[in-house]
């Protein structure tokens, strides 16, 4: 269900999507393209990071700037992750795997909020291993999602990688959300 302008919501389990474009080029013919998305998540949330650490994303992001595509990933989700698990107003849980070649490293179970600082440490201190397997990560990612919809818990998997676009191959990290409802079979 998309809408636009006044018809957006903002209320719990919302989406937003804003984007902007501007030319990087005098010849109009390489844009940057930026698309922010505002996310109200229901008051109770479980989430799932399943974090790229494979080599690649040892790659410098880019021209104009020193941080490898791992640094940006991991500082950016350890910040989120304390913002969820630390927050007054929803209840959140956080589960994290890293993959490669196979799984690099998992939290075993959720994180809450006892053990938030806990959580940010194990993600920014994650190290690089392995080629990209996708299918490791989204397939440990299952017992996690099976983990809380067992608790009637919504969950939601957030997959972060590195991609490489285009001709001249400018790396960016990309991320993909997966919300899984609880139903109830009866």
């Amino acid at each position: 269900d998309s809408k636009s302008g006044n018809e957006n919501q903002t209320g719990p389990d919302s989406t937003q999507l804003i984007k902007s474009a501007k030319w990087t080029n005098e010849d109009k013919t390489t844009a940057q393209v930026e698309i922010q998305a505002a996310y109200t998540p229901n008051k109770q949330m479980d989430f799932i990071f399943i974090l790229d650490t494979s080599t690649s994303m040892q790659l410098v992001n880019n021209d104009e700037t020193a941080m490898n595509k791992m640094y940006e990933m991991l500082s950016k989700t350890a910040d989120v992750t304390d913002s969820l698990l630390t927050s007054k107003d929803v209840d959140s849980r956080v589960a994290m795997l890293s993959f490669g070649s196979g799984i690099n490293d998992f939290s075993g179970g959720f994180f809450t909020e006892e053990n938030a600082g806990h959580a940010s440490e194990m993600i920014r201190n994650l190290h690089c291993k392995g080629s990209t397997d996708y299918t490791a990560g989204l397939q440990a990612a299952l017992s996690y999602v099976s983990m809380a919809q067992s608790l009637n818990r919504k969950v939601s998997v957030i997959f972060l990688s590195g991609s490489i676009t285009g001709s001249r191959a400018r790396s960016t990290v990309r991320c993909s959300i997966v919300y899984f409802r609880h139903t109830s079979h009866r």
